[in-house]
């Protein structure tokens, strides 16, 4: 698609199809601040979990069957959940900085933003994989059984499957300009 031709009400023609083209930098800015914000939510959750409140009624048999996270675990995914938390912070706001700059003064800059923003979901979503388990390993303790396994079906069958068709949606939408 190309920009109208000079004429007779060409420079409103000229301002309508930069819009139009910005659309698509918006709306994949608009899924990453979105998506950054759940991620961000997540990892605070993660950051803030205080252990002595999960698993109060087995904690005894947790411990004494070895299956108790260890302060280092618990540290661990308080880490992880720290460093998800800031690049799912990063990936909010500059998916926010590419959507206003996408709207007031067109694609530009705001598609090097997108494209960064929707680079670090991509990072996001790999990351959030061990915070979940993480979570899961101080929330329900190492000896899961088979739910350890379920986590990790979900989330290649559900969660990366879905983040990779948006990654690569999203990169297609901002770069080819549809």
């Amino acid at each position: 698609m190309f920009p109208p031709a000079g004429g007779v009400g060409a420079g409103a023609g000229a301002g309508a199809w930069q819009l139009q083209q910005g659309m698509g930098v918006r709306a994949v800015a608009a899924a990453d601040v979105v998506l950054g914000l759940a991620t961000a939510a997540f990892a605070l959750y993660a950051v803030a979990l205080n252990p002595a409140d999960s698993l109060t009624q087995t904690d005894t048999a947790l411990r004494s069957a070895n299956c108790g996270a260890t302060p280092q675990q618990e540290l661990g995914t308080r880490f992880e959940g720290l460093v998800v938390l800031l690049t799912a912070a990063a990936q909010a706001a500059t998916a926010g900085a590419a959507w206003v700059i996408a709207t007031a003064f067109g694609r530009g800059m705001a598609r090097l933003l997108a494209i960064f923003a929707h680079a670090l979901g991509g990072f996001n979503a790999y990351a959030l994989y061990y915070v979940v388990r993480g979570v899961a390993a101080v929330t329900l303790g190492l000896c899961m059984g088979n739910a350890d396994r379920v986590i990790l079906v979900l989330y290649h069958a559900i969660f990366l499957v879905t983040q990779a068709v948006l990654l690569v949606v999203g990169f297609v939408a901002v770069l080819c300009g549809v």
